[in-house]
């Protein structure tokens, strides 16, 4: 074992990358992509800078460690948003539509976006009124506030 990592060079390195990459494409997740990349940084810098087997595995540990480590915190953030994908009423929030049925005391009103009537609760409003979305109630009934049509402000 230490004879094969004394005479570590660029084209095992590029070995390793190779299998980084086949287990990538068989394996799911993105985790040994990462890997495929540090082991290729890793053969760039051996082919144009001999260097002793250990520092090609402290170069090797800390390329892959830090990849993951970015990788991972651009990752979760993407994970962490609401998912509006497949949420129709989440896409309406911030969108500001017109009344066509009042809001009043106890009974929800209704506004229409493209081909689609949607209940809306909020404040009392009379028909014809702006009103701004600002959430959902499971789904499908809008949450909504009055645009105050001389300030472009949403009261809070």
């Amino acid at each position: 074992m230490m004879d094969f990592l004394q005479h570590l060079d660029a084209v095992d390195w590029l070995v390793a990358a190779g299998v980084f990459l086949i287990l990538e494409m068989l394996l799911p997740g993105f985790f040994f992509l990462w890997l495929a990349v540090g082991a290729g940084v890793v053969a760039a810098v051996v082919a144009i800078f001999p260097l002793g087997w250990e520092w090609q595995l402290v170069l090797f540990s800390l390329l892959s460690v830090t990849a993951v480590l970015i990788w991972h915190r651009y990752f979760s953030r993407k994970q962490n948003e609401p998912e509006i994908l497949n949420n129709r009423a989440a896409r309406y929030i911030g969108r500001v539509f017109v009344l066509i049925e009042p809001i009043g005391p106890g009974s929800d009103g209704m506004i229409q976006v493209d081909d689609t009537f949607w209940r809306v609760r909020g404040p009392e409003a009379p028909a014809g009124s702006k009103v701004k979305v600002i959430g959902t109630e499971d789904g499908i009934i809008l949450q909504v506030v009055p645009v105050d049509p001389t300030s472009h402000t949403v009261p809070q």
